[in-house]
C-alpha cells in the first residue's frame, strides 16, 4: 500500500513562510490501534508518497490521516482518508464446458469484489 498528499511548501501560505520540517502519517488499523510514523524531510525536501510495508493485514479497513510540521508548531491532522487493503481472490469455480461437432465453449463465473 502505498500513501501520498500535497507537500506544503514554505512560500504558502499554510505554513506562514516556515519551513515543513517533519510530516507524521498516522492509520487506525480497525482494533484500536493508531501506530504512526514521523516522515523527516531532509535537504532535498520529501517524496509525498509512502510505503506501508508492515502492520498492514490484507481485507482490513483502516483510516489515515497526515499531519505537517513546522518549527512554529503541529499543523491539525487531514481529513481521513479509509481504504482496504488488497485481497486475494476467492478460489474459482471449475470451468464448464460445452462440446459440438465444430466449437468447444469454455465458461466460468465471473467473480465479484468484495465490499
Amino acid at each position: 500500500m502505498v500513501i501520498s498528499w500535497d507537500e506544503l511548501t514554505a512560500d504558502t501560505i499554510e505554513t506562514g513562510g516556515s519551513d515543513i520540517t517533519e510530516y507524521v502519517l498516522l492509520w487506525n488499523d480497525g482494533d484500536g490501534n493508531a501506530p504512526s510514523i514521523a516522515l523527516p524531510v531532509g535537504s532535498s525536501g520529501l517524496a509525498t508518497t509512502h510505503p506501508i510495508n508492515s502492520g498492514i493485514t490484507s481485507g482490513n479497513r483502516y483510516k489515515f490521516t497526515i499531519q505537517a510540521i513546522n518549527k512554529v508548531g503541529e499543523s491539525a491532522v487531514s481529513s481521513e482518508l479509509e481504504v482496504r487493503a488488497a485481497v486475494v481472490p476467492d478460489r474459482m469455480a471449475a470451468p464448464t464446458t460445452a462440446i459440438s461437432d465444430t466449437n468447444v465453449t469454455i465458461s466460468w463465473t465471473e467473480l465479484t469484489h468484495p465490499a
